[in-house]
């Protein structure tokens, strides 16, 4: 059991949970696992004083916990975005990273759950269903209008983005999906509303409050 123990250790000095995060894990898991096997021939002082990865591991389990992204934290990731299709509807490659706070709902709920607890420097790909995204398309927002309801000066076209102000004074975009001589059907879906995304993450930087 020291040897083991011994073998380990000097393997675990050369990690890091940052650098060597899936080999880390196993020689973590694997050590705690045999620390409580061994706790029975052992106490916890005898223990520490033999075997040093005792107290190695009691240290760095911590920062092995903290180098993953949590709620609260503040991240800044590249990112891009795809249609089943394949299609790349949106993505920062050119750009600053995307900064958000995990848990401030500033982004789609299933971005923020996919980028919750991997590590800086980590990637990862991942497909998120419309109802964790821009949610599923509602027929009732979907709206036929006389076309001479629009002002004199618009020329409907497919695809083109109107802004409806209501009696109360909220405005909202609407999309124009067809028209014809007499009508225009506007859209208050959002364009990415009833479909799964694709989304390929990095983490650039993990920023923890003060």
């Amino acid at each position: 059991m020291v040897n083991m123990f011994e073998h380990l250790s000097n393997f675990a000095a050369l990690c890091t949970p940052e650098r060597d995060g899936d080999r880390w894990r196993k020689v973590f898991c694997l050590c705690m696992a045999l620390m409580t096997h061994a706790s029975a021939d052992y106490s916890k002082k005898r223990f520490a004083a033999k075997i040093p990865l005792y107290r190695w591991l009691f240290y760095k389990r911590k920062e092995f916990r903290m180098s993953k992204v949590q709620k609260g934290d503040t991240v800044r990731v590249h990112y891009t975005g795809k249609l089943d299709d394949g299609t790349v509807f949106d993505s920062s490659e050119g750009r600053e990273p995307l900064e958000f706070t995990v848990g401030a709902e500033q982004v789609i709920p299933g971005f923020e759950q996919a980028v919750e607890g991997m590590e800086e420097g980590e990637t990862r790909s991942v497909t998120i269903p419309a109802g964790d995204a821009y949610g599923e398309h509602r027929e009732d927002l979907v709206v036929v209008i006389p076309r001479n309801q629009l002002p004199p000066d618009i020329e409907p076209e497919v695809g083109m983005q109107l802004q409806v102000r209501e009696p109360t004074g909220q405005s909202f975009v609407v999309t124009v999906t067809a028209f014809d001589d007499e009508t225009v059907t506007l859209d208050a879906n959002h364009p990415l509303a009833g479909k799964d995304l694709t989304f390929d993450i990095e983490v650039v930087e993990i920023i923890r409050p003060s």
